[in-house]
């Protein structure tokens, strides 16, 4: 049985969508599998050294479309991690600042108890 141009071609793409490296041995099995012969090794090599067919245009759109997506996703990434390190900074302010006005209401309770106790013991 022949095979045709379209068909090697085809196993060859199924080799690439596969993201299988394009050997000639690989692309007669892949043919052997698809069509049960393994075509010519000549005609598969030289098919081989054929650039490969170019990309449609949606295909080249797609790619776009995902670079764009990539670089919305890493600049979210990038004012997430910016408002983190600004919520963070903000408990970390709060908790000094609670810290800071327990103290203050700690020492007040404690000069208010000295002041009571000073009252208490001069009273008569």
């Amino acid at each position: 049985m022949k095979l045709s141009d379209e068909q090697v071609r085809e196993a060859m793409s199924a080799l690439r969508e596969r993201r299988v490296p394009l050997t000639g041995q690989r692309v007669r099995a892949e043919l052997r599998q698809r069509f049960g012969a393994a075509g010519g090794t000549g005609r598969i090599f030289r098919m081989l050294t054929e650039p490969p067919p170019p990309s449609p245009p949606i295909i080249d759109a797609l790619q776009r479309e995902l670079s764009a997506s990539l670089a919305r996703e890493l600049a979210a990434r990038e004012r997430a991690d910016v408002a983190l390190a600004r919520a963070e900074l903000a408990e970390e302010r709060e908790r000094a600042h609670q810290d800071t006005w327990a103290r203050e209401i700690d020492t007040l309770r404690l000069q208010l108890r000295a002041a009571r106790r000073t009252l208490a013991v001069r009273e008569p």
